[in-house]
């Protein structure tokens, strides 16, 4: 282990401690008086640079943080002017504006795709007799609004009609009529107005092992 510490601030304070001491006693110690005095001098310096140091350290901080609050006032000034100058090129539908304030034309917004397909559905029979139908889908964004729209045609007939929604990537349908040989189910994922792709349609013949 180092005699002297090798950080900045230890070593100050290492010679700093032990200056009084070296100075009473030098003739113990075997110093001689230049050399304590060249000490002392060397310890009131590195003292002063330090806290100077310190101190322009301080202020650099300071003045970033100030700089950093300035370009932030100076690009909410300067939106609300963009702004202004946006408004007047809609308002008298004149791209000219835009082009004499040296701006860009906006951007158009790209429109929202639609969800993609519900994928791998399947179902199965449960111990109450109801239909069980699972598949995999792309989770959506937190408050996207999505879930996906279950339809269902009986007995082979080619009319679907809605019988429920679900948030989840499973549906329970309990409702077939008694009497129900086969049902087919039609998966639709929804987000917001859009409406994807349908899945591939599922036939579940009742009696017989689920598709």
């Amino acid at each position: 282990m180092a005699t002297v510490p090798r950080s900045r601030g230890g070593v100050i304070a290492f010679f700093a401690t032990r200056l009084e001491k070296w100075t009473s006693r030098a003739g113990d110690l075997g110093l001689d008086p230049a050399r304590v005095q060249e000490l002392a001098q060397a310890v009131e310096r590195a003292q002063s640079a330090r806290e100077n140091n310190l101190i322009l350290q301080a202020a650099a901080r300071a003045a970033a943080k100030e700089a950093r609050r300035l370009e932030y006032h100076l690009r909410r000034t300067g939106g609300r002017s963009i702004a202004t100058i946006r408004a007047k090129a809609k308002l008298d539908e004149d791209p000219g504006v835009l082009v004499l304030a040296e701006l860009p034309a906006p951007k158009r917004p790209r429109p929202t795709p639609a969800p993609p397909t519900p994928t791998n559905v399947r179902s199965r029979v449960d111990h109450e007799g109801a239909i069980v139908l699972s598949w995999q889908a792309t989770r959506p964004r937190p408050h996207a609004r999505a879930f996906t729209r279950v339809q269902r045609a009986l007995n082979g007939s080619s009319r679907f009609t809605l019988i429920g929604t679900s948030g989840t990537n499973e549906y329970r349908d309990d409702t077939l009529p008694m009497g129900t040989h086969q049902a087919a189910y039609r998966l639709t994922a929804v987000r917001g107005k859009l409406a994807g792709a349908p899945a591939e349609t599922i036939v579940v013949r009742l009696g017989a092992r689920a598709a």
